[in-house]
């Protein structure tokens, strides 16, 4: 039978023990709160730090081999012997071969006019005038040489580029473009040679968004093309040094740094840096750091009471009091994870496809033919049908056929165009998701 009580005066003695316990616990807290938010802070600066001079490294020094096999490309005399015959299928496996043997993304070359007359990507489109509507194009087409990441005309791509005048016993004959695109395959590249830290990067445009993203997961990549589009304050105004977290609780510092382009900034770049210390694993370190302390202390305090309980009510009180104060430890803890970004699947769909030209402007050569292509962007929809009609001056254009070898329409319900009165009509049908099926649709 149980003789004892609550109010026994050693049971008083024991709960005077752990508070005091409990006191020293909460300076010992306080202390390692300090400690680690301070930590936190150098920790985060410097993991930022390697990572944004890792990105930067690693752009100069591809912008620098394009640089120096550029050069080397355009002192080429087979490609000044083709560029001044005038023969562009020659010029294109000269090219060709250069851009294998280099490891240069792309490659393009203009004439003296600025008229680009071969190019790697599509070769059969050519015609535009860079030294009229590219910056680095306006730097070579006045004899001087050019480096930057812009963002091109030709299907709105951003590309990291450098542009070297052609010259030929001392006359400038052409220019030449050496090219890497900013694509998801160049991220995942640059990824794996340059960013430490498990770090990812996501390049991106101001006027599409996304272009470029290292990410793999299919469903992390479809939530970032949601949240970092056009619309978002990280593509509009630049915001950076901002914490962010994945539904799988994963926790990223994103840096934002902004390409300022030759006359005007094209776009930049996202690098999500993993943030260890915030994650669920930190706080239940810390949490189980406290609780040791407190049962330390309270082991401590108990066995230099001379009154000390030993039945059933010390281990009760003691039990409350730990519970008491690993649960203040972890929401104090995880206090400090409260106002992160946390990107989740949007549960309805954004209704924000468009569709256009592909290039939308330019100057074109009037004696070259122009291949221009209508290009879908799903958005966060998904779509099954695309439908569009094109008007256009007859009297000076020419319309030759519609093509749609590229398509990833599935059946072709109207493919018609009348040069007299000068419209395109064409629909389509998608049997595939849409949006899952490419992030462009080209027709």
């Amino acid at each position: 039978m149980d003789n004892h009580s609550w109010r026994d005066p050693h049971i008083i003695i024991m709960v005077k023990s752990l508070l005091k316990a409990l006191y020293f616990t909460v300076g010992i807290f306080a202390l390692f709160f300090v400690i680690f938010r301070i930590g936190t802070s150098l920790y985060v600066s410097n993991i930022v730090t390697w990572s944004e001079e890792a990105f930067k490294a690693g752009i100069a020094k591809d912008l620098a081999h394009l640089k120096t096999q550029g050069d080397a490309v355009a002192e080429s005399t087979l490609v000044k012997k083709s560029l001044i015959s005038g023969n562009s299928e020659d010029l294109l496996n000269i090219i060709q071969q250069e851009r294998g043997e280099r490891s240069i993304g792309l490659i393009g070359i203009a004439n003296k006019e600025g008229v680009i007359v071969s190019r790697t990507l599509s070769p059969k489109v050519r015609g535009d005038n860079v030294f009229l509507t590219a910056p680095v194009g306006r730097v070579v087409g006045q004899g001087k040489s050019a480096e930057s990441i812009e963002l091109t005309g030709f299907f709105n791509q951003i590309f990291m580029t450098t542009g070297r005048p052609i010259r030929s016993d001392g006359e400038m004959i052409g220019g030449l473009f050496a090219n890497y695109l900013l694509d998801d395959a160049y991220a995942l590249r640059f990824r794996d040679l340059y960013l430490p830290n498990n770090a990812e990067v996501i390049f991106y445009t101001k006027e599409y968004g996304v272009y470029g993203n290292s990410f793999e997961d299919p469903e992390t990549r479809s939530i970032i093309k949601s949240y970092f589009n056009t619309g978002s304050e990280w593509i509009k105004n630049g915001i950076s040094d901002k914490t962010i977290r994945f539904s799988d609780k994963t926790f990223y510092i994103v840096k934002n740094v902004v390409f300022p382009g030759l006359e005007q900034s094209s776009g930049g770049a996202l690098l999500f840096t993993p943030r260890i210390d915030t994650s669920f694993i930190a706080n239940i370190t810390g949490a189980i750091v406290i609780l040791v302390s407190f049962l330390i202390s309270a082991l401590f305090y108990h066995f230099h009471t001379q009154k000390e309980e030993r039945g059933w009510r010390y281990f009760v009180t003691l039990l409350t009091f730990t519970l008491f104060i690993a649960g203040l430890a972890f929401f104090a803890l995880s206090f400090q994870n409260l106002g992160r970004l946390e990107l989740r699947r949007i549960a309805y769909p954004l209704y924000n496809s468009m569709i256009r030209f592909h290039p939308e402007s330019g100057v074109f050569d009037i004696n070259s033919e122009r291949i221009l292509s209508i290009t879908v962007h799903p958005g966060d929809e998904v779509i099954n049908a695309v439908q569009f009609s094109v008007n256009f001056d007859s009297t000076a254009v020419r319309v030759e056929k519609v093509e749609t070898t590229n398509s990833a329409c599935a059946y072709f319900v109207e493919n018609t165009f009348n040069q007299e009165n000068g419209r395109v009509d064409f629909s389509c049908v998608i049997l595939a998701d849409g949006k899952e099926q490419k992030d462009h649709l080209l027709i």
